[in-house]
């Protein structure tokens, strides 16, 4: 596994963790499985260096949507 891919694999276990404790009203499954959704949505991109604000957006919308 190369470093990018750590790296953008540990941003996004953050990422999981924030969404969760900023949103405790929404299961932590759900928002993980949107997290997951979401990244798998952005994983063939040439350049990753965006993909966690991305993910973060998307995921903050469909908690929004489900709210």
């Amino acid at each position: 596994m190369n470093d990018h891919k750590v790296d953008l694999d540990n941003h996004l276990a953050v990422l999981d963790e924030r969404l969760v404790e900023q949103f405790p009203e929404v299961p932590a499954d759900a928002v993980r499985q949107w997290r997951r959704e979401e990244s798998n949505r952005l994983a063939a991109a040439r350049i990753t260096a965006f993909v966690p604000i991305l993910v973060e957006r998307a995921v903050r919308r469909r908690i929004g949507e489900a709210a």
